[in-house]
């Protein structure tokens, strides 16, 4: 996770493909569930990478 400002609370999610060294998705929250929620909508194809 990372802090959108330094100091403050307001965090994201950053997934990223260490494989591929690219970014696949940044999340604006820190809770499982909106994570999971938001991963569930990426393609398959990305999914299984």
């Amino acid at each position: 996770m990372m802090s959108k400002r330094k100091g403050h609370k307001d965090f994201v999610t950053v997934v990223s493909s260490i494989d591929a060294g690219a970014l696949l998705e940044v999340i604006d929250s820190h809770k499982q569930d909106d994570i999971i929620e938001v991963l569930k909508q990426q393609p398959i194809e990305i999914r299984k990478k």
